[in-house]
């Protein structure tokens, strides 16, 4: 059963959260943590003071809900899929960094640009790898739910969300320093090479048959 559509409250509070997350973000790529307050996020913002406690404990946890922009959508896509797991999984990768619109653009610029700034903050950083960290225990339910009348692997099903997680995480650190392979065209590109290397290109699905998600 498809999840019921987010309230118009719920989508105001995202809306809200993801401005402030833009700010916060675009703040800190253009004058590094010490050149930036929580005043500064919350006046950049439109917003209060305690509308940004509302959301956030600090400055460095607002760049949150922009880092995670995407992740959803990929593990859904994931998890309604019927192809094998590793194609189902290298699929969402591509189609999660693929660049469509000029909105997609910015926003990817918008994160590798904080990106630059992550690898120099230890602050930052954190938040970067509770993301990830995150994201990965999301993936691993996932995929463990997909394996139809086949029991789980965890063991399996932990290492291939890993890899996926890894393989985003790496290719956007990279690119955000400039040092990406040349043979990769794109992020989305650098991430899915990246994810087959791992799994090996012609892995197979973790277990026999597989279900997608309803």
């Amino acid at each position: 059963m498809d999840p019921a559509p987010a309230s118009l409250s719920s989508r105001r509070r995202r809306a809200t959260e993801l401005e402030i997350a833009e700010t916060a973000a675009r703040l800190l790529a253009e004058n590094g943590p010490a050149g930036v307050t929580v005043e500064n996020i919350a006046a950049e913002a439109g917003v209060g003071l305690r509308t940004f406690y509302r959301y956030f404990r600090s400055k460095y946890d607002a760049i949150a809900p922009l880092l995670t922009v995407g992740a959803a959508d990929w593990r859904e896509t994931i998890a309604h899929s019927e192809l094998p797991i590793v194609d189902a999984i290298d699929e969402a990768i591509r189609a999660a960094l693929t660049v469509q619109t000029d909105r997609d653009r910015q926003r990817l610029d918008e994160v590798l640009s904080l990106l630059e700034v992550v690898a120099t903050d230890p602050d930052l950083a954190s938040v970067w790898l509770r993301v990830n960290q995150e994201s990965e225990a999301q993936l691993q339910q996932i995929i463990a739910a997909t394996h139809g009348s086949d029991a789980p692997e965890p063991f399996q099903d932990r290492l291939l969300a890993a890899a996926a997680t890894i393989a985003m995480r790496v290719a956007m650190e990279t690119w955000s320093l400039g040092l990406n392979d040349p043979r990769d065209g794109s992020v989305a590109e650098a991430a899915g090479r990246g994810f087959r290397s791992l799994v090996g290109r012609d892995a197979s699905p973790t277990t026999g048959s597989r279900k997608p998600l309803s």
